[in-house]
């Protein structure tokens, strides 16, 4: 898409996309995770809670008609409007479907729901870069693909889900459900003040070209959340949820969830650091160059993300919604006010201000999760930090081959296998100094290697 489109088209969808997302996030008013969460549940309580969303879900639609031209005169930008309103319509379309989407996480049906998401994402991909390379619908065509894609997740969650929502006779699971939920829609609020609050300044101080460059920089800086850590969210929801009362074996299924996530995800960022004028290029093409140093100040902090994600994973699944709620509105108003303070600099200084406050807030933001639960801040920690730490002074290492003005591109071969060996070396390295990191690090080799014994003895079996 970004070959096909201009960056002041994406700029106009971040745009509407900051004020959609505000809206939008008040109308799961965490009632999905309710119901993943929730040890007993019936049919009443579902349903109640499906009716709540649908009509939040329609509410929601008619705020963001309201608030669109506020937001066309704050951006200075009229096109926005209408943006917002068509984006909005999606809404309650989304919440007729959270519920099956709930249950079918809280059933631990994971291949039906990684399914659902691929063929969403590729068809509503596909009907979108068809119509930008065949019409003149420019930005319009990344607002058909929001729309194409909420309706085939719809239709898909419908079909391999059997629960259907029913008349509600008791609403006394409907209401603790809500109490639940009201925190993490708090969190939700705060959360979108950390994500978009540097949009939002952007967009107000500069335009949408520049915020165009920004918001694709930031895409390819979230490719490894969205790729690898989020997926995995609603299965450690699920997992850990049931896990709870026996604190060894949470511990032991967490680690072997984030630590192979921590792995894949510190390594990638680290190679997108050091290849990021190659990747933008790649990926996006020539007009994209300002996105080079923006994504370079980002992805600085990718080594952390995998960390602060599961940190959701431990207050979602030990019910502490308002330790949640409280502890990110700190968080995000620390990012507001260094993104308020970098804005009136330069572009490239609220990158540097994420990335930056991102890795000053890990530890306290570690500890606040682990206090009444199943770690101890040396157990996350001794496990979970040694892997950023490695791929930083691995990046720091390969950054050590590549020359001021850039290398050619066999020299950033070179420059990756370095990486790769540092990184692992540094890894084994830990591994033997580190004893609760070696335990998870050799738990994890034991079951990988068994899962390899299993396939071949099978495949030996067959022939």
């Amino acid at each position: 898409m970004a070959r096909l489109l201009v960056p002041e088209d994406f700029g106009l969808l971040a745009m509407s996309m900051a004020i959609t997302g505000f809206v939008g996030m008040f109308s799961d008013m965490g009632l999905s995770s309710a119901t993943v969460q929730r040890q007993n549940l019936d049919q009443d309580t579902v349903s109640g809670l499906f009716q709540i969303g649908v009509l939040v879900g329609i509410g929601v639609m008619l705020l963001a008609f309201a608030v669109a031209p506020m937001a066309a005169f704050m951006f200075d930008e009229p096109r926005v409007a209408p943006l917002i309103m068509v984006s909005a319509m999606t809404i309650p379309i989304g919440a007729l479907s959270t519920q099956h989407l709930a249950l079918m996480s809280r059933r631990m049906e994971f291949f039906n729901l990684q399914k659902l998401v691929l063929v969403s994402l590729t068809l509503s991909m596909l009907v979108a870069l068809l119509l930008a390379w065949q019409t003149p619908m420019g930005y319009w065509a990344l607002i058909a693909n929001t729309w194409v894609n909420t309706i085939l997740i719809g239709v898909l969650a419908w079909k391999f889900s059997p629960w259907r929502p029913g008349r509600v006779k008791s609403w006394v699971g409907v209401k603790e459900s809500l109490n639940f939920g009201a925190f993490l829609t708090g969190y939700s609020f705060v959360e979108y003040l950390h994500r978009q609050s540097d949009n939002l300044l952007i967009g107000w101080k500069y335009d949408a070209v520049a915020l165009g460059f920004y918001s694709r920089a930031y895409g390819l800086f979230m490719l490894p959340t969205t790729a690898l850590i989020y997926p995995f969210f609603e299965i450690a929801k699920s997992v850990l949820s049931r896990t709870l009362d026996e604190p060894g074996r949470y511990r032991l299924i967490f680690n072997r969830m984030l630590f192979p996530l921590n792995f894949l995800t510190c390594g990638l960022a680290g190679l997108l650091y050091l290849l990021a004028p190659v990747a933008i290029l790649l990926l996006y093409g020539d007009q994209w160059g300002p996105s080079v140093p923006l994504f370079r100040a980002l992805s600085v902090c990718m080594i952390v993300q995998a960390m602060t994600v599961s940190l959701g994973w431990i207050y979602i699944t030990t019910g502490r919604s308002r330790a949640m709620f409280y502890n990110q509105a700190l968080s995000a108003t620390v990012f507001a006010l260094g993104f308020l303070a970098a804005v009136h600099l330069s572009l490239q200084a609220v990158a540097v201000a994420y990335s930056a406050i991102s890795l000053a807030m890990v530890l306290p933001m570690v500890w606040l999760a682990v206090r009444n639960s199943p770690f101890t801040m040396g157990e996350y920690l001794g496990v979970h930090l040694p892997i950023p730490v490695a791929a930083a002074c691995s990046a720091v290492f390969a950054q050590l081959f590549i020359g001021p003005e850039g290398l050619a591109l066999w020299q950033y071969v070179w420059c990756t296998l370095m990486f790769g060996i540092g990184y692992l070396t540094m890894i084994t390295l830990f591994t033997f100094l580190l004893k609760p990191f070696r335990q998870t690090a050799v738990d994890l080799f034991k079951i990988t290697a068994q899962y390899i014994q299993n396939r071949l003895s099978g495949s030996a079996a067959i022939k």
